[in-house]
């Protein structure tokens, strides 16, 4: 006798709710109390139950979708990776699926939620570090995952040193002669990871070692967005340092703005280096690092690829370099 396929009725009827519940579980299960979801999961697994739509992707060799989790999706760096990875799925049978998830909480309720290997392919994951219950979700379900910026042990990952990225910048701003300095980096407080921050610490040793004091008051954290940064950069240029170090070039956009607006000649009166690479830099002439971004993109759909047809291919981690594109904000 041929084993029944459980329905949607038998989930509701064991889990002691609502059809209508269980249907909110499978389409919006952010909009359903944890408590409830969990139970609605486990009896799902217990009964074998599988929605329709993915019963029907079940059947197919691979899904075509390739999910990129980002915080930030909107910042000039991650719209660079994107660009990466997007001209990478060009001619392939794949398509990209943004995910923007900024809490803990909702990438493991994504994850957790019924079916998820037959909706998505495998996952590219920008500039994140994630807690261990996270990753044993991961690895329950045996996911296809590449990190990109910050590696995960056992998991494949493109990676660039921030630490070392500041240690390349202090080195290169001393070789031109500069002596003060000031530097404006992003507030993290709130994320997880603190790329800016490593920055500059990189930075800072290099100048502890070489006995050079950086004032507090030339050391601002500041916002994210163009008008805080330019109010930074005012009380930072006011102190009158010979270069500043922004710690990325959104942060260099604002020091240059305010540079015109305060009367102060880049480079002839102030040298200024941004870091990440954007188009932004080029566009405006500006000294950068060069982190490869569009790049990264690229080598993270080809490490992903990989594990997609072979999950069992080598796990790889792959360290770009950082290079400093040398233009008109900082003397030759």
């Amino acid at each position: 006798m041929t084993e029944k396929t459980a329905t949607i009725y038998d989930v509701a009827e064991k889990a002691g709710i609502s059809i209508a519940t269980v249907s909110r579980v499978i389409n919006k299960p952010e909009k359903v109390s944890p408590k409830t979801r969990d139970r609605v999961f486990e009896v799902m697994k217990e009964t074998g139950f599988i929605p329709k739509a993915e019963a029907r992707e079940r059947a197919r060799k691979h899904v075509g979708r390739i999910g990129v989790i980002t915080p930030y999706f909107t910042y000039p760096s991650f719209v660079h990776r994107l660009r990466g990875i997007s001209e990478a799925l060009k001619g392939t049978s794949f398509e990209l699926v943004i995910i923007n998830l900024e809490e803990k909480d909702d990438f493991e309720n994504y994850l957790r939620s019924p079916g998820l290997n037959n909706r998505i392919d495998g996952f590219i994951i920008l500039s994140q570090k994630l807690n261990k219950s996270t990753l044993n979700i991961i690895e329950e379900l045996n996911l296809k995952v590449v990190f990109v910026e910050f590696g995960e042990d056992n998991y494949s990952g493109i990676c660039i040193d921030n630490y070392k990225g500041g240690q390349i910048v202090a080195n290169f701003l001393l070789s031109k002669g500069y002596r003060t300095f000031a530097v404006l980096s992003e507030n993290e407080n709130e994320i997880k990871v603190h790329p800016n921050q490593l920055r500059v610490n990189g930075f800072l040793n290099v100048m502890n070692k070489r006995q050079i004091s950086i004032e507090d008051k030339n050391i601002i954290y500041t916002g994210s967005n163009l008008e805080n940064a330019m109010d930074s950069a005012a009380l930072l240029l006011k102190n009158k340092p010979e270069a500043v170090f922004a710690t990325s070039d959104l942060l260099a956009v604002s020091v240059i703005k305010m540079a015109k607006k305060m009367h102060i000649l880049i480079p002839e009166e102030l040298g200024l280096i941004g870091f990440d690479g954007t188009d932004a830099s080029e566009y405006l002439d500006m000294t950068t690092v060069d982190q490869s971004l569009n790049e990264s993109g690229k080598l993270a759909v080809d490490l992903l690829m990989k594990r997609i047809q072979n999950s069992s291919a080598t796990v790889q981690t792959i360290f770009l370099p950082l290079n400093i594109i040398e233009r008109n904000t900082t003397t030759s």
